[in-house]
């Protein structure tokens, strides 16, 4: 072997000698790597699903609210528990109009205005923005934040649910209550006014109560409870699906003026 070829063979063993002492006196943790997968199993067990459980809880809370919220604009006719017809009240129930003037509910609006009261008294949390659209109730939240370790998830701490309900209920409702007044108010007195109502009537509403029918009147305005021309069923207090009912009152006071219009 010549010269050349001692020296390489040397450095050859020097160079392992030098990695062996490194190896040997160095931590060991400097050089380990992170089981595969790891930062994202941590990421989705520490950041992404209590985020998910969260949104999840705001969404249960919602869903029991609109519920609620619901029936409550169906006890009112349309109305709210805090906004009452301009046209006034008769036995309890909100009336649909004064005479030819109509008074029809914006149910979209009231309820989004009473889902945005009811839902702050079922949650610790507030909420803006509430809408219903079709079948989707949302709203926003605050900017929510989660960090666990070097790891930061940021979402919007709000809801969105889809429901089993529209409210188009009230359309059809308002359009049969303008053809039974438009039918009726000329009705010359209380007695000929029951008999127009018991013809024109639909089968499915009831005077007074749905429970218990009587008809009463007085001053030309009647009361009335109807059920979903739509069929519509919604969870109830009694933890059992029920047919919703509305309940209204209608004038029928005989006017010169024009017939009524939705």
């Amino acid at each position: 072997m010549n010269k050349k070829g001692t020296l390489f063979h040397w450095i050859f063993f020097i160079v392992l000698i030098a990695l062996a002492v490194f190896f040997m006196y160095n931590n060991k943790e400097v050089l380990n790597v992170s089981v595969k997968g790891e930062w994202s199993t941590d990421f989705l067990m520490k950041n992404y699903i209590p985020a998910k459980k969260m949104l999840l809880e705001n969404n249960i809370v919602a869903k029991k609210t609109a519920q609620e919220t619901f029936w409550e604009l169906a006890e009112y006719g349309g109305y709210s528990e805090n906004i009452s017809s301009d046209c006034g009240k008769y036995q309890g129930a909100n009336l649909w109009n004064n005479g030819n003037t109509p008074c029809f509910p914006n149910a979209n609006n009231i309820f989004n205005l009473a889902m945005s009261k009811n839902i702050q008294e079922n949650s610790d949390k507030q909420f803006w923005n509430i809408v219903i659209n079709n079948n989707f109730v949302s709203g926003k939240g605050d900017d929510n934040m989660i960090i666990e370790s070097d790891n930061t998830y940021t979402f919007n701490d709000g809801f969105g649910v889809w429901i089993f309900y529209k409210l188009e209920d009230y359309d059809s409702l308002f359009g049969k209550a303008t053809k039974l007044v438009n039918a009726c108010n000329n009705a010359t007195n209380s007695t000929t006014l029951k008999i127009c109502l018991d013809e024109n009537k639909p089968s499915s509403w009831k005077y007074r109560s749905c429970q218990s029918e009587s008809y009463y009147e007085q001053a030309r305005q009647v009361k009335f409870c109807a059920e979903s021309p739509y069929n519509v069923h919604l969870l109830a207090s009694s933890g059992q699906k029920e047919i919703v009912h509305y309940t209204f009152a209608l004038d029928f006071t005989n006017q010169t003026t024009p017939s009524i219009t939705t």
